[in-house]
């Protein structure tokens, strides 16, 4: 099934405006527009999640499963959330991992060439901190699901009840090493001390982590090995499980600026 940006864009509008999201733009990207939206609670303490999806065209099922995300705003009951369901669309029009100049987009943080994550960027300095991020990828090597734990306070986290959710719609990724990160049972965790370690090339969720979080997520679908419709349910069923540890735990946002773990 071929990814349409526009039409794509046009649906989340719709169903943001229906379920009484805030929506916003980021730059256009050729004749693409890039909505992006919020959702905020009356408490100045509630528990803030931060979603984003699309930087690699090649892994549609986390835009999918934004665009149910919106439609569904029961999930966040209680919560502020921001929610960039598109951030590449000429990739996810071509079906490629990298924009059209050939950026990937996820290496583009540190020292950013793309209109597109120039864009980002100048957005996020305008917004806070956030109790949990969640990025949602896929990869076409794994045949089962996997994901990042980013956990820079050492403070609970909420990776087994992610696991057992995403576990009901796809089979757990088995492998000990993944991308040569030790993994146990689909969970590669990690913590402050990867922040620390020279990396010239800084992907989403680490720059989330230097600035705009303490626990970070990067949800990965086999986007191969099963059908799409399931990769959405696994993408959905881990940030409805993300967003009732947050509001069960209480979990509020970091107050103040984030101190930088740059080099």
């Amino acid at each position: 099934m071929s990814f349409d940006p526009a039409q794509f864009a046009q649906s989340a509008l719709s169903a943001g405006s229906q379920q009484g999201w805030e929506s916003y733009r980021l730059c256009k990207i050729g004749e693409w527009e890039r909505p992006w939206f919020q959702r905020r609670t009356e408490k100045t303490d509630a528990p803030a999640l931060y979603i984003s999806a699309g930087i690699h065209g090649d892994e549609p099922a986390g835009s999918y499963a934004a665009l149910e995300l919106l439609r569904h705003p029961e999930i966040f009951h209680g919560l502020d959330v921001t929610l960039f369901p598109m951030l590449n669309p000429a990739g996810l029009a071509a079906n490629t991992r990298e924009n059209a100049a050939g950026i990937d987009l996820n290496r583009d943080y540190r020292d950013p060439k793309s209109e597109e994550i120039r864009s980002h960027l100048a957005t996020l300095q305008t917004l806070g901190q956030y109790t949990m991020t969640l990025c949602l990828h896929e990869d076409w090597e794994m045949t089962g699901f996997y994901f990042y734990e980013l956990n820079v306070s050492g403070e609970p986290a909420c990776g087994l009840e992610i696991q057992r959710a995403m576990a009901e719609h796809l089979p757990i990724e088995t492998r000990a090493i993944i991308d040569d990160f030790e993994a146990k049972n689909g969970i590669i965790a990690r913590n402050a001390e990867l922040l620390r370690l020279p990396r010239p090339q800084w992907p989403e969720a680490f720059y989330l982590s230097h600035y705009h979080t303490q626990l970070g997520y990067t949800f990965e679908t086999p986007s191969k090995a099963a059908p799409l419709e399931s990769r959405v349910a696994a993408h959905v069923a881990g940030v409805r499980a993300a967003a009732d540890f947050a509001r069960r735990q209480r979990l509020v946002p970091p107050r103040g600026t984030m101190p930088s773990l740059s080099q």
